[in-house]
C-alpha cells in the first residue's frame, strides 16, 4: 500500500508535468490585451501569457504577438480569431507541424 503522502505528491507531480506539456508558445508582444478562451475561461493576455492548444485567440483595437516553442512566429492582428488547433514540435528533431485556424480577420 502507497502512503497517501507519496500519492498526494506524485499527484501534484504529475498534474504539474500535463500543464507544461500543455503549453506550445507565449504572447511576446502586443499593442493592446487580448482575450484568450481556454477550456471556457476567459483570459485577458500579458507579455509572457501562455498559449496552449485549443485556445482561441480574439483581439480588438489591438494586435498580438505570439512566439511557439519552435520560434514560429503568429502576429494576431486587430478584430481577428486565432484557434491553435494543432501544435506538434519533436524538439530533437527540430521538426513540427501546426495547425492554426484564422476564424476572423488577418493573421501574419
Amino acid at each position: 500500500m502507497v502512503p497517501l503522502k507519496a500519492t498526494l505528491i506524485l499527484s501534484v507531480l504529475l498534474c504539474l508535468l500535463s500543464s507544461s506539456l500543455a503549453e506550445v508558445g507565449n504572447v511576446t508582444a502586443q499593442t493592446r490585451a487580448a482575450q484568450i478562451t481556454r477550456k471556457g475561461d476567459k483570459i485577458l493576455t500579458e507579455v509572457d501569457t501562455p498559449v496552449e492548444m485549443r485556445d482561441l485567440i480574439q483581439t480588438l483595437k489591438g494586435r498580438a504577438d505570439i512566439r511557439f516553442v519552435d520560434d514560429t512566429k503568429v502576429s494576431v492582428t486587430e478584430y481577428s480569431k486565432l484557434v491553435i488547433d494543432e501544435f506538434v514540435y519533436k524538439q530533437e528533431k527540430k521538426k513540427g507541424k501546426i495547425y492554426i485556424k484564422d476564424e476572423l480577420g488577418n493573421i501574419r
